[in-house]
């Protein structure tokens, strides 16, 4: 499903303490503070991730986009909205959110942040 009974926060932090921002390197979720544990909200390598728009080809499916996941739950006027991002071993984690504008300024900050820790791990 694409909703959640509760807001789910992702993060990145860096790996050591006492680390700078542009340090960080990993990236996990987090509900009401505390880290939310689930097989597929595993804390993930920020250098291991990607992200894609729901208008993206579907990697599996070339000829249709986004994922099954969401085409088979969201409006397809909406698609502006979601995106999903991907983690090691074919893990993607399908998110909405409220407005063109914040998924946008949501997806460029993660290609920025994974395009940092891409040049940064080799």
């Amino acid at each position: 499903s694409l909703s959640s009974s509760f807001p789910i926060t992702a993060s990145a932090h860096p790996a050591k303490k006492n680390a700078r921002p542009q340090d960080c390197t990993e990236l996990f979720f987090e509900h009401k503070g505390a880290r939310f544990e689930d097989g597929e909200c595993d804390t993930f390598k920020l250098a291991l991730c990607g992200i894609r728009r729901a208008t993206d080809p579907d990697p599996d499916v070339k000829h249709f986009a986004g994922s099954k996941v969401l085409r088979d739950n969201l409006d397809p006027n909406r698609a502006l909205e979601a995106f999903i991002l991907e983690g090691p071993n074919k893990v993607t984690i399908n998110c909405k959110v409220d407005s063109e504008l914040e998924a946008d300024r949501i997806i460029n900050g993660f290609k920025l942040l994974f395009k940092a820790a891409k040049s940064q791990s080799q």
